[in-house]
């Protein structure tokens, strides 16, 4: 799991929206 940059960062912000 190293080139899931562009993935990670969707999961990321989905991911920091339901946080807050």
């Amino acid at each position: 799991r190293k080139n899931s940059s562009a993935g990670d960062k969707s999961m990321i912000k989905k991911r920091y929206m339901h946080l807050t």
